[in-house]
């Protein structure tokens, strides 16, 4: 059948949850009784989850599809320090005092049906699906399940009230529909759009396209994703959650298969407000796997950490593969960056750092033993950077070049040495690789002042170098 052709690297963008509306399914592998289970934090997110641990903060996740039939169940935790999203005011007493009004938390458990039809084509499908729901919110338990999570890792208990501790509900609307299309060995764009309307009068719709890399043992997608939340929800908490949310988000994922088991996980970065998130995926496919092809893959993700310039850490992401009639430690390579960036003024100022590079990589194997590999991994390039800083504390806070934010382009080359440990799985392999990294680009200074901050000269760009951990796959297509 042909769609058992294209049904792996689809589930691979769908191993994560392409079209996010929460308890609302989307399409998987196109196999029976498919299931998935994920978990998610805004802690798991690009920049480790920003400087707090808030609004969607944390959730979990179920969805299972029995032919045109399919339902959903998610799970949130719900918090909001500052739903008003007032600054804070340093010529006050008390620079929080309106930044508090109306803080609180909520629980909210979704679910929904759907009844999904697709037409299949040669190299593509599209399908449409609509259904009900229900939502449920309150005190459903997140503040004990949160405050167990803080526990176990030492962090502070959460002690936000309830807005609304009772059991509220309303029922809703859905559909959706979305496509993909093959473009050559294993790339493919996907595309959809998807929306709902409750009871309570809140609406949400949301589009997304993804380019997608993959093969028998995993692949790679990013892409963009954009949100717009109009109305109100069951409480004041969630509409902040949803406008926490909305606008362009970029996403990144990378999944793993073996017998039709999928572990993945997904990222993704607000380029609005630099809301992050991010979730661990398991899902059930079935026994289907492409035939192996000649073309070779390496994809890998990961944290870049330890910058030397301007601290900073986050995701770290590249997809590389070996040019035809080249030989096979020979690969042409693109890479993306998303990290959060330090400062001493944790309440006032947030940064963000971006990198768009490609270039050539060379990975010659120097020690094979039974099923393990010892690689040594070479990556020369050139890109562009992005440096973004934004003040939250006006007036009387933090001024970034006297306004209350600056971004700054520079080109940049990089170069990067490491080693690897890889295991065969399948047809491919799946390993840990460490990269220690230089980047030469011009330097660029801002001017820091306020009245928390003597006025000084910061640099935010220039020459730097890091360390990159990530996991490295390979495989054929």
């Amino acid at each position: 059948m042909h769609h058992a052709a294209i049904a792996f690297p689809f589930l691979l963008a769908n191993l994560a949850g392409a079209l996010d509306l929460p308890g609302i399914p989307t399409p998987g592998v196109w196999t029976q009784q498919h299931w998935l289970i994920g978990i998610g934090n805004d802690g798991l997110g690009p920049g480790g989850g920003g400087a707090s641990d808030d609004y969607r903060t944390g959730w979990t996740r179920v969805g299972w599809d029995e032919g045109p039939i399919c339902a959903a169940f998610d799970y949130s935790i719900f918090t909001a320090q500052n739903p008003s999203g007032a600054p804070l005011e340093w010529h006050q007493a008390d620079p929080f005092i309106n930044a508090r009004l109306g803080a609180g938390r909520s629980d909210e458990a979704t679910s929904s049906l759907a009844f999904r039809h697709y037409l299949f084509g040669s190299g593509w499908f599209t399908w449409g699906q609509l259904g009900p729901g229900l939502r449920l919110s309150g005190d459903l338990g997140g503040h004990t399940a949160q405050n167990h999570v803080h526990l176990l890792f030492g962090d502070t208990a959460n002690d936000l009230a309830y807005e609304h501790p009772g059991i509220a509900a309303s029922a809703f609307g859905h559909a959706a529909a979305g496509g993909y299309l093959e473009i050559a060995g294993p790339l493919a764009l996907q595309g959809g759009v998807a929306a709902y309307s409750t009871t309570a009068s809140d609406s949400h719709w949301q589009t997304e396209v993804l380019a997608i890399a993959s093969g028998s043992g995993g692949g790679l997608w990013a892409g963009m994703r954009a949100s717009e939340y109009w109305g109100h929800g069951l409480t004041t908490i969630a509409d902040a959650v949803s406008a926490h949310e909305d606008g362009m988000c970029v996403l990144v994922g990378v999944a793993f298969a073996r017998d039709g088991l999928q572990v993945g996980l997904e990222m993704s970065h607000n380029t609005r407000d630099n809301a992050q998130e991010g979730m661990l995926t398991v899902a059930w496919s079935g026994n289907q796997q492409p035939a192996r092809a000649a073309w070779s893959w390496n994809g890998r993700i990961g944290f870049a950490v330890v910058d030397t310039l301007v601290p900073g850490h986050g995701i770290d992401a590249a997809f590389s593969a070996v040019p035809e009639g080249a030989p096979g430690w020979l690969q042409v390579v693109v890479g993306l960056r998303d990290q959060r960036v330090e400062s001493p003024y944790t309440f006032d100022v947030s940064g963000q750092r971006h990198l768009l590079w490609g270039g050539v990589a060379v990975e010659p194997t120097i020690y094979r033993g039974g099923n393990l590999r010892l690689i040594i991994r070479s990556e020369a390039g050139l890109g562009w950077r992005r440096n973004q800083l934004e003040s939250h504390s006006f007036p009387g806070g933090i001024l970034i070049d006297g306004g209350t934010g600056r971004y700054w382009d520079v080109a940049v080359v990089r170069v990067a040495v490491g080693a690897g440990v890889l295991a065969v799985v399948g047809t491919g392999t799946l390993g840990v690789l460490a990269l220690a990294e230089a980047t030469g680009a011009p330097s660029r200074q801002t001017t820091v002042s306020g009245e928390v901050a003597s006025t000084h000269e910061e640099a935010v760009d220039g020459n730097s170098a890091g360390l990159v951990i990530a996991i490295s796959a390979d495989w054929s297509w």
